[in-house]
């Protein structure tokens, strides 16, 4: 673990589950998100060690910051790369390489965090 500098976490089904329910008989959904069980001890146990962290998400900017704003976990991550960055998604590897490049670390001393199998081909 000491050759790698950052890690790189997918966004929603990585940091946070997002549950859809319907919340009237007209048709209508809530929408409301939790942080995935574990992930809050991992990004502290993560800053702890000196690691940098970025997210790569297709998710839009403006969702991701409230969404870390609002669990208070936006001072961890400096590596924010979002659907409007890049212009190839996953599979493409751009969003990772771009997180990485925001955060200043090379991409192989990054780990990837994705629970997607588009995610995980992106991120070789």
């Amino acid at each position: 673990m000491k050759n790698f500098k950052a890690i790189i976490f997918d966004f929603n089904g990585v940091i946070i589950n997002t549950r859809v329910t319907p919340s009237s008989s007209n048709g209508s959904y809530k929408v409301s998100e939790e942080l995935v069980p574990g992930v809050l001890e991992l990004i502290r146990e993560a800053s702890k060690l000196g690691l940098k962290m970025g997210i790569a998400s297709s998710c839009s900017k403006a969702i991701i910051n409230e969404i870390l704003k609002r669990f208070n976990i936006d001072k961890y991550f400096e590596g924010i790369a979002s659907k409007e960055d890049v212009e190839y998604l996953k599979p493409s590897p751009d969003i990772f390489l771009y997180s990485a490049s925001l955060m200043g670390i090379n991409s192989f001393q990054c780990i990837a965090i994705d629970d997607s199998e588009q995610g995980i081909i992106a991120a070789q």
